[in-house]
């Protein structure tokens, strides 16, 4: 697997589109894709509603979807043509405090994860994965 594409998100609102590389990076059959997102204040509370943070679709229809939702999850949702949906979520909940966060999107033909790292603070991260070794 080859070295994650990194592109930097500010706090978010509406959802952000990713730039052209990272669009095209997404119709790899596998890949990492890292996001760093800074937010306006520290992580405490979650949202009162689901709150998208990227939407975006690329040319040739692959679609991605990162949101925060009401109990402080992060969902990772792909969907790629002639291939199987697939969404991943893990709870950032331990990670309350953090203003720096980078997400990492991981997709391959059999695995699908998502993990968030403080970045301020790498040794506070989360991790969940969907695929043969999951837990």
């Amino acid at each position: 697997m080859e070295a994650a594409r990194s592109y930097g998100l500010g706090a978010v609102s509406p959802p952000s589109r990713l730039p052209p590389g990272a669009i095209d990076h997404l119709d790899m059959v596998e890949g990492t894709l890292k996001i760093g997102y800074s937010a306006r204040a520290p992580l405490t509370d979650p949202p009162k509603v689901r709150t998208p943070l990227v939407e975006d679709e690329t040319p040739a229809k692959t679609k991605i979807h990162i949101d925060l939702d009401e109990n402080l999850w992060l969902h990772f949702v792909r969907r790629a043509p002639e291939q199987e949906p697939a969404d991943v979520s893990v709870d950032i909940s331990p990670l309350k405090g953090a203003m720096r966060l980078d997400i990492f999107c991981i997709w391959s033909p059999t695995e699908l994860a998502i993990q968030v790292v403080d970045r301020d603070n790498p040794q506070r991260n989360v991790r969940n994965e969907i695929g043969p070794n999951s837990p």
